[in-house]
């Protein structure tokens, strides 16, 4: 939030309420990518005595931190598109909100297992880095108009070419790291 009213501020020489706003969603989605990456170092940090807020919480209450920070970005981005702080066009980026809920459900259901949380930290990063590029294509939609349509809607598929194929490739290492879990689980 800080980096973008810096930047606002620079180019513009005031501070405004859009640029805030529009920073929520991708900060909340910075913090969820760090507070996902703490839980599998829950026992070295314990043992260490690192007490981050998932040692302090505990991962069975830390978890709804988590939960928390995904449901406060697209919360955050439908609140200020609803007061008419942010242009329309970015509830384009609420595209990504499955990934954040698939998400969400694997840091439910795996929060105390690192391997098996693995899918959760890199869909939290897919979902960032999606959301972002989205809501620069939505600005770029605002900015440009109706009358540039066609590259822009060149850009947005490949926004959405890059965030399927990260998808994909995170389902498939999720397949071999279940196959990796199996096989050192018989053997």
């Amino acid at each position: 939030t800080l980096m973008t009213l810096g930047a606002y501020y620079v180019q513009t020489g005031t501070l405004g309420v859009e640029p805030l706003l529009a920073s929520l969603p991708i900060s909340f989605l910075v913090a969820a990518v760090l507070y996902i990456n703490e839980f599998p170092d829950f026992n070295a940090d314990r043992m260490v005595g690192k007490n981050t807020l998932v040692v302090r919480l505990g991962r069975d209450r830390a978890v709804y931190g988590y939960v928390l920070l995904m449901a406060g970005s697209f919360l955050s981005l439908v609140l200020a598109i609803v007061a008419g702080v942010l242009p329309t066009y970015t509830i384009i980026a609420l595209i990504t909100l499955p990934l954040a809920l698939k998400a969400v459900r694997c840091a439910l259901k795996n929060y105390s297992s690192p391997f098996d949380l693995a899918p959760a930290n890199a869909l939290t990063i897919l979902c960032h880095l999606s959301t972002g590029l989205l809501m620069c294509f939505a600005y770029l939609m605002e900015w440009f108009g109706a009358g540039n349509m066609p590259p822009l809607l060149i850009f947005g598929g490949m926004i959405a070419a890059f965030t399927i194929y990260m998808y994909r490739h995170i389902e498939r290492q999720k397949r071999v790291f279940l196959g990796l879990k199996r096989s050192m689980q018989a053997g």
